[in-house]
């Protein structure tokens, strides 16, 4: 809050000593499965709950009018899934624990 502006804090982060001490994250080494965190686990239930159907998961929908090139959208979506492993995610119960694979 001492740098209420973007123009303030982008002259902070030019000069600030936070950016000698980042540090990058390193991936997780590769196994079968991980545990599920907290969050995971609570929307778990919650769709566990309600099995009528996926809407929890989509929080937007988009109407489209006009011509749709649905091989542009196919390479698009498997482009996305390759780039972030949360697309390619899914969950397992293994022994009594929510895993994520």
């Amino acid at each position: 809050f001492a740098r209420p502006t973007v123009e303030m804090l982008a002259g902070y982060l030019e000069t600030a000593a936070i950016l000698e001490r980042y540090e990058a994250i390193s991936p997780a080494e590769p196994r079968e499965g991980y545990p599920a965190s907290p969050a995971q686990q609570r929307m778990y239930v919650v769709s566990q709950l309600d099995q009528q159907g996926m809407g929890y998961n989509m929080p937007q929908a988009l109407e489209i009018t006009g011509e749709l090139d649905a091989v542009r959208v196919q390479e698009t979506l498997n482009r996305l899934a390759e780039r972030h492993e949360a697309f390619r995610t899914s969950f397992v119960m293994q022994e009594d624990q929510l895993m994520q694979r």
